[in-house]
């Protein structure tokens, strides 16, 4: 993710502000640049996630959006699987 966001913000797409209550939080927000190149790419998004969710039922949908939170829930929970002397940014 850092990798891909740090991409953005050198082709001027995103910007980073420290967060002003906890500083230990980076906001990332859309410049200009990125917000006229959001417009036209969101219907490919919502495209594509339909496309990849057409075969699903509606409980099977339900239970793949319960199991991708749980998953996101626990990577949030996991201490970093970082390499000896391997920052955040090198390892992702």
């Amino acid at each position: 993710m850092v990798r891909t966001i740090d991409r953005m913000e050198r082709d001027g797409l995103v910007r980073r502000e420290r967060d002003a209550q906890d500083r230990r939080r980076v906001n990332v927000f859309l410049t200009e640049e990125g917000r006229h190149l959001r417009d036209p790419l969101v219907p490919c998004a919502v495209a594509a996630n339909e496309a990849a969710t057409r075969a699903l039922t509606g409980p099977e949908l339900e239970q793949a959006k319960d199991l991708m939170r749980r998953m996101i829930s626990a990577l949030d929970a996991a201490p970093s699987a970082r390499g000896k002397g391997e920052s955040d940014r090198e390892r992702i």
